[in-house]
């Protein structure tokens, strides 16, 4: 199955938007620098998506918008907790379900 994918990486100045499959998802991930500013995205459902952003060493900050809440679901996740939730998206899980998440106002 594929997915629309997004993603910026910071250390290669590297801006990618295009179809892939589960493993082009995590091989993308496990490629992208440990920078401010670096992230993933992978719409799950027509125009939504969720977003994965590097925040520290170890650390991604899990990021569902909710626009008509005017903010956003967050949960901060390690490395492997990353890559089960992509493979999870793949699977059809709906990443609003995903224990630990809260709501930040924008």
């Amino acid at each position: 199955m594929m997915k629309k994918v997004f993603a910026y990486d910071v250390a290669s100045d590297k801006d990618i938007e295009r179809m892939m499959t589960e493993g082009e998802a995590i091989k993308l991930y496990k490629e992208l620098s440990e920078k401010d500013g670096t992230f993933i995205g992978i719409y799950y459902d027509g125009d939504k998506f969720v977003q994965f952003a590097w925040e520290t060493a170890g650390f991604w900050l899990m990021e569902i918008p909710q626009m008509e809440k005017d903010g956003a679901l967050h949960k901060y996740v390690g490395y492997r907790e990353c890559i089960e939730l992509i493979r999870d998206i793949y699977k059809g899980a709906d990443p609003n379900l995903t224990d630990g998440l809260h709501f930040e106002s924008f």
